[in-house]
């Protein structure tokens, strides 16, 4: 009998009162947060054990010796020992005075607190009889029943003929009545040999289901191992319908150790402990279905929302960290939801990001094929465009989920971006919510086309309702009929993942018809899709009145926020969970390279997981080869290879892998365009892939490779198709870490390259700013002796452009380098010229307003951030940037200064008060405003700074810098109470209008949502006495609630003059 046909069994046990439900030590563990006792875990046999033995020793019951032999048991895990321990104590306490062992209960299991009801509220959900192995009242005081334990002969026939219903039944006894515990072996002999006791058990097992739940870990719960043992004989005759709730690891375990209580099934109730309280509300009669439809649509074949619901928790509530790196058995099971990392969204209207990146003629090429649609845009409509894209405010990506005018999205993004996390998250977030009346919620329908196009292609799939039919790879299968109904009559949201993962484009074409029907067909569906772009055809879409919006990478907040959960919920030790967190925080916030890795949600997870078992290593290519190193064994050739007897007697190794990207790597870097595109076209790869593979004996390469071609287009490793026959490292990262490798290789290892044309040939690209990682990264990788002689040509280069690169490229060398002291003088000599950029000037004349000052600022503020990054490490760095930061006479430069002593010398003691010297006293407002922005982002948790930025937004002299101070304020503190009437007060009394447009900006995009929002703007459009006010609430307006008819009836009344930019 599988697991859902028990569960159905189980469901109608429990409608029909049939169920007694045994808790064992998880509930209670559970219930009250394991709470600490004289710090000791007393809901746990271990930690009520160890209490008992420093409670015997402080009242002098045994001695030091005794006690340690104890604690040796204890720490064996073995029932038998754990028993025994009891025993021993039990028996000392008792010889002592009923007394002494009554106040040991008293003071510990009777202490015990509900921290957390949501377990015992479930169990009471399942109206049925609820027996417990516990000692504790925990059940009673979160149920209100009250306790009845195995010795209350005529109260548990009560129990037993449900006269009493409103009871918990103490199988093992109950602390208040001393002389019921079963601890020690004594005692559990007692209630073992108690004819009425032993009985009612029979009884219940006969004409009952028992369900036990809480008893997943035999190792803390000897009650139940006990209650094992006596079933062995006494229920040998039992038929198996009586179920034991363990999570998904724990299956086969239970089932070997069960072998000898055939009576007793364990039931999987998903992949972690956080998902039983979620079985067990959906356990509940009638739970999940409207009343209307009770009777049959939980019954019916086919149409089962609760056991669907269970369905995709089990199969997408786990994240699958074993798929990147199968070490991580030790990593402590990490749930999506858990971990979500909200991240935000750009609508693509007319710009597509990514497609016009990439080089004019791969844009040809791929428009050419088909690809990617419409003309070529001129060089100043596509800049137009982009501002328009760049400018918008990031809108929260659940925010535009929930948004009730967006019904038809679509969600673009690039590998590892997070879109498929997305919508199982949507999907999880539905099913982990359990509702007495699903059809008041939109049920949320998951659709994988990569396998739909897979089974419609072989002719064993028609349509989207005929997929979840019968489709053999889908983990739930609804009656189409009765779906076809529910989705014409009830709300629901269809999540259609992956189009570009149909890789024949006659198919996808097929496909978007089939889903733009089906939006169609069911207008009370929102329909959802996600794609990568290359390969999309966004005005077919748009036509379709779909939407689009772009995920963004994680942000600083949203990368720390990912990074502190992941340490909370990974690690049991919370002082190593601590010690982690910090090294990964560190070596994030050190380099920016990293920093941009992290912002996509797989790599992130990726350097998460290498933290996991060693240090980051300091220098980031070492970085970036055990990152290579985790895709690369993720990519699984065999499997390429498996179907092909020819090739399935092959195997690639790691070298072999690696090799392989050596030569795609090169490929790139030697193609047409150069680096500036992250891509290749189908045939160059298969091309270079068999050129890599001639090498591998026992293949063909030329076969081999287009069965390696083939496993691209379904899964991404290091590589990966963006669509439209093209592929890409996952990461441009990766693309400039291989390449630097593969030159490192031809340089020290094979020595095919002499220094002179490594520094001609290669590092003759300093002009060229696509190739300054690739340059960078190689430094690292050379001995320092070589680089003392690339640094000497950069350095001698002529610089007829004024661009500064070759110095920039220099110092960012030199910070590659791990053994800087073996540069010699050289680092100084660097360090100088850098320096001596922050008076850098043009020869020519040139007007404030000009290109050339922008280039100018630009320069000598990078000269500032270069050195506070390069150069950290010096003592004298940090007083060089404060004197910058103080006196130089450029404005651009002390900004820069403020903002790097901001981030790189958080910790210093003397740098949040200078700060607030800077911020408060400085003669320049724009440096005040930079002081107030970097305080704000860098000391958020301090306890003075809310209330000081509120002093500089009312109290500054200049304007900008309190509308800085405004915007600090709305930005870090959102979810503070006072911050939505301080800033309307803001917006309404500042003397400004600057700073009052500036306030209510803030309002209209930080709390768009809150019903009193938008009639407040409205008020202030309609209203303010202040034009340039009244014309910023009209564009918060026009930008927030474009889509809502009542807004643009208001707009089209209102012509007031544009604020000024």
């Amino acid at each position: 009998m599988n697991d859902d046909i028990r569960l159905k069994e189980l469901k109608k046990d429990i409608a029909a009162g049939r169920v007694v439900i045994i808790a064992g030590t998880g509930v209670s563990i559970a219930a009250c947060d394991n709470q600490e006792v004289d710090g000791y875990k007393v809901a746990t046999w271990p930690g009520l054990l160890n209490h008992g033995i420093h409670y015997c020793k402080t009242i002098q019951l045994i001695d030091e010796q005794e006690a340690e032999l104890l604690t040796e048991q204890i720490r064996s895990g073995k029932t038998d020992f754990l028993i025994s321990v009891a025993e021993f104590l039990s028996q000392r306490m008792r010889i002592k005075g009923e007394g002494v062992f009554r106040g040991w209960l008293r003071n510990t299991i009777g202490q015990l607190r509900i921290k957390d009801r949501a377990i015992l509220n479930a169990l009471e959900s399942l109206s049925g009889i609820i027996a417990t192995l516990n000692y504790d009242s925990l059940i009673e005081d979160g149920t209100g029943r009250r306790a009845v334990t195995w010795q209350e002969t005529t109260d548990v026939e009560e129990v037993l003929t449900e006269k009493e219903r409103n009871a918990v039944l103490h199988l093992h006894g109950w602390f208040k009545d001393s002389e019921s515990v079963v601890l020690g072996l004594s005692s559990y002999h007692a209630v073992r040999d108690h004819a009425h006791a032993s009985g009612v058990l029979q009884l219940f097992a006969m004409s009952k289901t028992l369900l036990f739940v809480g008893c997943g870990d035999t190792v803390l719960d000897p009650n139940f191992t006990r209650l094992i043992e006596w079933g062995k004989e006494a229920l040998k005759d039992i038929p198996p319908r009586h179920y034991l709730l363990c999570n998904t690891s724990k299956v086969a375990e239970f089932q070997r150790k069960l072998s000898d209580a055939p009576w007793l099934q364990p039931l999987d109730y998903g992949e972690n402990h956080e998902l039983l309280v979620t079985f067990l509300r959906a356990l509940a009669p009638g739970c999940g279905l409207p009343a209307s439809t009770r009777p049959h649509a939980s019954a019916g074949p086919g149409f089962d929302l609760d056991a669907y619901r269970l369905a995709m928790l089990r199969r997408y509530s786990r994240l699958k960290l074993e798929e990147l790196d199968p070490t991580t058995h030790d990593v402590r099971p990490l749930t999506l939801t858990g971990m979500f990392i909200e991240q935000s969204a750009r609508e693509c209207a007319e710009f597509m990001p990514r497609v016009f990146e990439l080089p004019k003629e791969l844009q040809r090429r791929l428009r050419e094929a088909g690809e990617i649609e419409g003309g070529e845009f001129d060089e100043e409509m596509l800049q137009q465009h982009y501002r328009a894209y760049i400018e918008q405010s990031p809108r929260p990506v659940l925010e535009i989920m929930n948004d009730p005018a967006l019904t038809r999205l679509v969600i673009l993004g690039d590998p590892g971006s997070g879109k498929s996390t997305l919508l199982q998250y949507l999907l999880l977030t539905w099913a982990e919510r359990i509702s007495p009346d699903p059809a008041r919620e939109a049920l949320p329908l998951l659709i994988e086309l990569r396998e739909y196009g897979r089974l419609r292609s072989e002719g064993k799939a028609h349509d989207f309702l005929g997929y979840l039919h019968d489709g053999t790879s889908v983990r739930w299968h609804f009656d189409q009929n009765r779906l076809d109904e529910w989705l014409k009559t009830n709300p629901s949201v269809i999540l259609f993942d992956g189009l570009d993962e149909i890789f024949d484009s006659t198919l996808r074409r097929e496909t978007s018809t089939a889903i733009h029907r089906f939006a169609d067909e069911y207008p009370l569906a929102r329909v959802v899709v996600t794609s990568r772009i290359i390969g999309y055809q966004h005005q077919t879409w748009s036509d379709e009145h779909f939407r689009h919006f772009m995920l963004q990478e994680l942000d600083e907040t949203q990368i720390a926020d990912f990074v502190a959960r992941w340490h909370l919920a990974a690690y049991e030790e919370a002082a190593k969970g601590k010690e982690k967190r910090a090294l990964l925080a560190r070596a994030i916030e050190d380099s920016t390279a990293i920093r941009e890795l992290a912002g996509n949600p797989l790599l992130l997870t990726m350097m998460a997981i290498l933290n996991r078992t060693q240090d980051l290593p300091r220098d980031r290519a070492e970085l970036y080869e055990q990152c290579a190193r985790l895709l690369l064994h993720k990519w699984k050739v065999d499997l390429a290879f498996a179907p092909d007897p020819e090739l399935a007697k092959a195997s690639l190794d790691y070298q072999d892998k690696r090799n392989l990207m050596f030569h795609v790597a090169r490929r790139m870097q030697t193609s047409g365009h150069g680096l500036a595109g992250n891509l290749i076209d189908e045939a160059a790869l298969e091309a270079t892939l068999a050129d890599g593979l001639k090498s591998v004996s026992g293949l063909r390469p030329e076969r081999a490779a287009r069965a390696l071609i083939e496993q691209l287009r379904g899964r991404s490793f290091m590589l990966c198709s963006i669509g439209g026959r093209s592929y890409a490292f996952v990461h441009r990262t990766f693309l400039e870490y291989f390449c630097a490798a593969e030159i490192h290789m031809r340089f020290e290892k094979e020595q095919s390259l002499s220094i002179e044309e490594l520094k001609t040939g290669i590092f003759g690209h300093w002009q060229e700013e696509t190739w300054h990682e690739v340059l960078c990264l190689l430094a690292g990788m050379i001995a320092p002796r070589f680089v003392r002689e690339i640094l000497e040509w950069l350095l001698a280069q002529p610089d007829p452009n004024d661009t500064c690169h070759h110095v920039f490229l220099a110092a960012r060398c030199v910070g590659e380098v791990r053994k800087r002291a073996e540069l010699g003088t050289w680092e100084a000599l660097v360090l100088n010229r850098t320096k001596a950029l922050i008076q850098f000037d043009l020869s020519h004349a040139y007007d404030f307003r000009d290109d050339d000052a922008r280039i100018v600022a630009e320069i000598r503020s990078r000269a500032v951030d270069t050195v506070a990054t390069t150069w950290r490490g010096l003592s004298e760095t940090y007083a060089w940037l404060k004197a910058r930061a103080q006196s130089d006479e450029n404005g651009a430069v002390r900004v820069s200064a403020v903002k790097a002593l901001a981030h790189g010398w958080r910790d210093h003691p003397d740098t949040l008060p200078w700060l607030k010297a800077r911020a408060q006293s400085d003669e320049d407002w724009v440096v005040r405003v930079s002081a107030v922005s970097a305080l704000a982002r860098g000391w958020r948790d301090h306890p003075d700074t809310l209330p000081w930025l509120k002093a500089r937004a009312q109290s500054d002299e200049n304007e900008y810098v309190r509308a800085s101070a405004v915007a600090a304020l709305a930005r870090g503190w959102r979810v503070h109470p006072d911050t939505l009437p301080w800033l309307k007060a803001r917006a309404q009394s500042d003397e400004n209008e600057y700073v009052r447009a500036s306030a209510m900006e803030a309002l209209a995009r930080g709390w768009r949502d809150y019903p009193d929002t938008l009639p407040w703007l409205k008020a202030r459009a309609q209203s303010d006495e202040n034009e340039y006010v009244r014309a910023s609430a009209v564009k918060a307006l026009a930008r927030g609630w474009k889509d809502d008819p009542q807004v643009w009836v208001l707009l089209s009344n209102l012509k007031p003059k544009p604020p000024m930019s």
